[in-house]
């Protein structure tokens, strides 16, 4: 289950919400709309998650364990993805999830080592 937003054109494509991953994810994508486009991309993931995390508080709703832990997957993603693109250091927002990466080497067909990307480690986040 996922969402897309189109924020030039204010809309989004999202499961309808009637369980709690389902809003969880309807209002990650509303919150993209709301808050528009910001840079670096990590950071515009981190707003709409926050965004959503709101939203469950606003209505109150209680946020599931597997519902809060989708989300630490996610940000885990995106910073383990921007990283992977360049990224020297965490952010200070980012740097409780760094724990929930693993640092993976690469290798040639030689068996020697050519670099490392980051990977989310789900085992870490449960």
């Amino acid at each position: 289950m996922s969402g897309l937003a189109y924020i030039k054109e204010r809309a989004i494509c999202s499961p309808l919400p009637r369980t709690a991953k389902s809003f969880a994810i309807f209002c990650h994508e509303v919150g993209h709309i709301a808050q528009g486009v910001i840079k670096p991309r990590w950071l515009e993931e981190l707003r709409a998650e926050e965004f959503a995390k709101g939203c469950f508080g606003e209505f109150g709703f209680s946020m599931p364990k597997a519902v809060k832990d989708r989300m630490k997957y996610h940000i885990s993603y995106k910073l383990a993805q921007a990283l992977n693109r360049g990224m020297k250091h965490t952010p200070p927002e980012l740097k409780s999830h760094r724990k929930y990466l693993a640092k993976v080497r690469c290798m040639n067909g030689k068996g020697e080592t050519v670099g490392y990307v980051y990977r989310v480690d789900s085992r870490l986040i449960r």
